[in-house]
């Protein structure tokens, strides 16, 4: 239930009216950096639930990129003369899931078809340029490059629908660590702005390419089973040793991401079609007794380690550094570290339930 107050909202409704009449970059950067202060005084005052907290997060930032994707549609499809053949901008990662916090990274993607009087060298030489614009326009807006190359402007991740259908089938049929991690990322997608029945049919080919090759599911499941995490068996921590972040523990690698991949890949072999952790569990528990039967704490831990990342990252932004995922666990409420340890247990819980079940 979202208990954001009738004050926050018409703040928030405020900021979306700004974003949309933001005419360049440089004015979307300046909301971007007025952000924190309103997550602040909207959420984590309030205590409201990480993931609804990170529900409205995505959606401030779903209307900052397609502001800045507007923006790039209008000046390129003035230099082409016309309007560009149908696409759907799609991102990946933490956004992709509706789990972003206000200073995330890009890691988008876009997938498009070709119109029947267009030859297809040149739908593909608009795209290439028009995805520079946009990956550009974004970073400008305050989204940096990702470290990784999820972007659309990589090869990799733009394409036809014909070109990503062999690439997901490519992937599927040898699931060496690097395929079955760019199958995970896909499986993230979530469609941001263009034509969303283009996004749907991309969905639809990655689902069959884990249905035709089941073994895909199988090896995804025994690498999240072998994250490790910062907890031992008799509730001691296992902290950072050396480096500027020695006695720490980073929140996001200890228990985050493994649930939120045990869930990705119960998802993606019980077709659950959902993007978010919250509606992946919601629906999983449909569908499995177990999930059924602990969905509530699933549910409390995956907030949990949402919301002391939305602290942590504003905490840091308070002090002028850049927000990161480590935390002091002795330095917080004795409660709060007890829910931690709690979390990271059903954590341990999923990763098990998703190899088991992955088979």
């Amino acid at each position: 239930m979202d208990t954001t107050g009738q004050e926050e909202w018409g703040e928030y409704e405020r900021f979306i009216s700004e974003i949309q009449k933001a005419l360049d970059y440089d004015q979307l950067l300046e909301l971007h950096h007025a952000m924190p202060a309103w997550i602040r005084r909207c959420f984590l005052h309030r205590r409201v639930p990480g993931s609804v907290a990170c529900r409205r997060i995505s959606e401030w930032h779903d209307r900052m990129i397609k502001r800045v994707i507007q923006l790039a549609e209008e000046k390129f499809q003035r230099r082409i003369g016309q309007r560009l053949p149908a696409y759907s901008w799609i991102v990946f990662g933490s956004g992709g899931r509706e789990e972003p916090t206000f200073w995330t990274d890009q890691d988008n993607g876009l997938v498009y078809d070709y119109p029947a009087n267009i030859e297809p060298e040149q739908v593909d030489e608009w795209f290439v340029r028009f995805s520079d614009i946009i990956v550009t326009g974004l970073e400008k807006a305050g989204y940096p490059f990702c470290e990784g190359n999820v972007m659309a402007t990589n090869p990799r991740w733009r394409g036809s629908l014909k070109k990503w259908e062999k690439q997901f089938q490519t992937w599927a049929a040898d699931p060496i660590s690097q395929h079955h991690r760019f199958l995970m990322i896909a499986a993230d997608m979530r469609h941001i702005y263009g034509d969303p029945s283009l996004a749907n049919d991309l969905r639809i080919l990655l689902s069959q390419a884990f249905q035709q090759h089941p073994g895909v599911l199988k090896k995804a499941a025994e690498f999240n089973a072998h994250l490790p995490l910062p907890l031992g068996i008799f509730g001691q921590w296992y902290k950072e040793r050396y480096g500027e972040h020695a006695g720490k523990v980073n929140v996001k690698q200890g228990g985050y991401l493994q649930l939120t991949g045990a869930l990705r890949i119960l998802n993606c072999k019980y077709r659950a079609e959902r993007s978010s952790s919250a509606e992946r569990l919601k629906k999983l528990s449909e569908e499995i007794d177990s999930l059924f039967k602990y969905r509530k704490e699933i549910q409390e831990s995956l907030d949990l380690f949402l919301t002391l990342r939305l602290l942590q990252h504003v905490t840091d932004e308070v002090e002028g550094k850049k927000p990161e995922d480590y935390i002091d666990p002795h330095r917080l409420d004795p409660q709060l570290e007890k829910q931690w340890k709690k979390a990271i247990k059903w954590a341990r819980w999923l990763q098990q339930e998703a190899l088991k079940r992955s088979k």
